[in-house]
């Protein structure tokens, strides 16, 4: 049975500690509204529509379009596009590496190795990618890109993009 609508959220526009900056001097200034500062108000206004802004992907699989949304408290922004051209679901992992020390010297005592995975769909040939969501989570990677697969009619492939004539060599 297909999703009649799927979504997922990005997160934040401006990232979460930039976020909470926006909304606590955007809260700061709306109190000038009532000031003959009141232009600063407006501002603060401004401030905080941005801190709390979502942003993320919906797919409608019956009508087989997309769009990457901005959220404002429960109103969606976005345009309409179709995913006729992608055809591949596929996870691209990362592995991020921090190493540090207490001297701050390099070593391998004090690193953290973490994996992420980034979904995306692809077209036929790997050249053209839409970002999806990531996931640091193994069974919720597995529960999206398999949810992605059923719903929009497309198969799970291991990301394998063509060689560029540099990378040949």
């Amino acid at each position: 049975m297909k999703n009649t609508s799927l979504s997922y959220s990005r997160g934040t526009l401006t990232g979460t500690g930039a976020s909470v900056l926006l909304g606590v001097f955007g809260i700061a200034l709306i109190t000038q509204i009532i000031t003959p500062l009141w232009i600063i108000g407006l501002f603060g206004i401004l401030m905080l529509t941005v801190a709390f802004c979502i942003t993320g992907i919906e797919f409608n699989p019956t009508e087989k379009v997309y769009r990457e949304y901005y959220q404002i408290i429960f109103l969606r922004f976005g345009k309409w596009l179709s995913y006729d051209d992608f055809k591949f679901v596929s996870v691209h992992g990362i592995t991020l590496k921090s190493t540090y020390s207490m001297v701050r010297i390099p070593t391998d005592i004090g690193t953290e190795v973490w994996q992420t995975g980034k979904i995306i769909l692809l077209n036929k040939t790997h050249t053209k990618k839409l970002f999806i969501v990531y996931s640091e989570d193994a069974t919720k990677t597995k529960r999206i890109i398999d949810e992605l697969s059923d719903s929009l009619e497309m198969e799970i492939v291991k990301f394998n993009p063509p060689k560029s004539q540099r990378r040949k060599k």
